[in-house]
């Protein structure tokens, strides 16, 4: 058992319930709601009792001229588009895996983020650091990867229904999370891209204990394809922030990514707790990072920044409670990764 887990235990009805997830998700979107209405209420125009309002300032009874109807239409389609809302996504070999979506309304100039959970865990703990993302713009997708969430069952080849056995999960599997869930995840943020919904080309992995070594590993491996002829396939990740990164996962080891130069160029943020069981090797990941932005960048490390917090507290309870930590993160991504015509322009990919 983790130290930060016997500190401060979080109910497992909160964290591995995904009926509750999904429950304070349509909570904080009603909430936003009220509060907007609220707001209208209190400054739409008040007649003193007794008194008509002058027939000048009386709204004209009429009907919608024909013209005016479509930019209702138009608006109505607009607010569903931005509704947070779940997505199945069907990997390559038929694995659906369950997805929470929360879209930008800044259109080819948002961010993309993809958070990446820790072993055994879920996308429902992370709802405070969505929503701090969403207010600063970006477009957030939270995948429960295989074996995980409400992504626990797939068929097998009889056409039975089974459920993965986490503690049965191994080396494969990982392979599996990384090549068909996180590049499935990918291809629904390129759908959103096309639509001229985000900037693909400035994707953000926020990765959380086992989570960064899915994602940093996942980058690498986007960062190998190269563009063929006008048509950009890869080189997508702009950023990568890791929470109490782990050494390894199943026999998947951090190391081999954070050999990868396109990985080492990336702009990178790690955050830990100074005496969680992560801290000494949060400290040696940061050390060599530094250490090779340092020797490139002439005695300096542009774009790295570790955040080393006096607490034990450790993944989705450091994010949570630690309250330096989302504000931190949200003002990393805000500082370096950027979108213009000069640096990661938007591109169309079909």
């Amino acid at each position: 058992m983790r130290a930060a887990e016997r500190i401060r235990p979080l109910p497992s009805s909160v964290i591995y319930r995904p009926e509750v997830a999904m429950f304070f998700m349509m909570v904080a979107v009603a909430a936003v709601m009220v509060m907007l209405s609220g707001v209208a209420s209190a400054q739409a125009p008040k007649t003193p009792p007794g008194k008509e309002a002058p027939p000048e300032t009386k709204p004209a009874k009429q009907r919608p001229s024909p013209t005016q109807r479509p930019t209702k239409r138009k608006s109505k389609e607009e607010d569903e588009k931005l509704k947070p809302r779940p997505v199945i996504l069907k990997t390559k070999d038929g694995i659906e895996v369950r997805s929470f979506y929360f879209p930008s309304d800044k259109g080819k100039e948002a961010i993309p983020v993809l958070i990446v959970h820790e072993w055994r865990g879920q996308a429902s703990p992370y709802l405070q650091l969505v929503l701090a993302l969403r207010e600063a713009g970006c477009a957030v997708l939270v995948p429960d990867y295989r074996g995980h969430g409400g992504s626990m069952v797939y068929v097998d080849r009889r056409g039975r229904e089974q459920k993965f056995d986490v503690a049965r999960m191994g080396k494969r599997d990982v392979g599996n999370i990384i090549a068909m869930d996180l590049e499935k995840a990918k291809g629904f943020l390129k759908e959103e891209n096309d639509a001229g919904n985000l900037n693909l080309n400035a994707l953000v992995i926020i990765g959380i204990r086992e989570g960064c070594i899915l994602g940093t590993t996942w980058a690498a491996r986007d960062w190998s394809f190269p563009s063929i002829g006008a048509m950009k396939q890869g080189q997508d990740v702009k950023g990568i922030v890791m929470v109490s990164p782990d050494k390894q996962i199943k026999g998947v080891p951090i190391d081999p990514a954070l050999k990868d130069p396109n990985i080492l160029r990336l702009p990178i943020l790690i955050i830990g707790g100074s005496t969680n069981p992560e801290a000494k090797e949060t400290r040696r990941i940061a050390k060599r990072i530094e250490g090779v932005k340092t020797r490139v960048g002439g005695g300096t490390a542009p774009g790295f920044k570790l955040e080393m917090i006096d607490t034990s507290l450790t993944g989705p309870a450091l994010v949570n409670e630690a309250s330096e930590v989302i504000p931190t993160i949200v003002d990393f991504i805000k500082d370096e990764v950027r979108i213009s015509d000069n640096e990661n322009p938007w591109i169309q990919r079909n």
